[in-house]
């Protein structure tokens, strides 16, 4: 076997390992949209359960009265007293929400930010993995096994599986599977002390 004839088998096995590892995330995506239910995920009402039907106020509030401000954060009359808007939760899931409710309506761009973290959890483990420089089929069995973390009934409240997320957690979910990336991406520039 010559060199052009190795080069050659090892581009196919590179292409059927991405063929592969993209069929099974998809598998993995379908799976988890089809236990949200669509119907319920795409329809035009606002979440309940556990603190997640308080946060709308606050993603409605950030869009109706802070960024025509141009703020991210302030002090709201809503309720009590008032209280600091957006200082105590991470910005950045209602940032998500403000700007998707440009082409749909809130509520739905309310629903579908608060489960990114939870889809993105099994693409960010195999990213991790990726980056760790893992042989096939590591990175895919990881993300994998991140479903059996997501649908974890052991706590319900301390964020990151599928039942605090649906409590209220959501902005932890989000940055808990943002952290796994950069977790991946920090021992890649370590490690070839190269990149931002």
């Amino acid at each position: 076997m010559n060199l052009r004839e190795t080069t050659v088998n090892k581009e196919g096995r590179a292409r059927r390992i991405i063929v592969f590892d993209l069929l099974m995330m998809g598998a993995v995506l379908a799976f988890l949209l089809c236990y949200l239910e669509p119907s319920a995920l795409f329809s035009k009402n606002i979440t309940t359960g556990g603190d997640t039907g308080s946060h709308y106020y606050t993603a409605q509030y950030l869009k109706d009265h802070l960024l025509p401000k141009g703020r991210i954060s302030g002090w709201c009359q809503g309720n009590l007293a008032g209280f600091p808007m957006l200082q105590n939760y991470f910005p950045l899931p209602f940032l998500i929400m403000t700007v998707l409710s440009w082409v749909m309506p809130l509520q739905i761009a309310f629903k579908v930010t608060t489960v990114l973290g939870t889809f993105l959890l099994p693409p960010c483990t195999y990213l991790f993995f990726r980056f760790l420089r893992q042989p096939f089929p590591i990175p895919i069995t990881g993300a994998l096994f991140s479903l059996s973390f997501l649908f974890m009934e052991g706590n319900s409240m301390w964020g990151g599986n599928i039942p605090s997320t649906l409590a209220g957690t959501f902005c932890y979910s989000l940055g808990f599977s943002l952290a796994v990336l950069w977790l991946g991406l920090a021992y890649r520039v370590i490690n070839e002390n190269k990149g931002l």
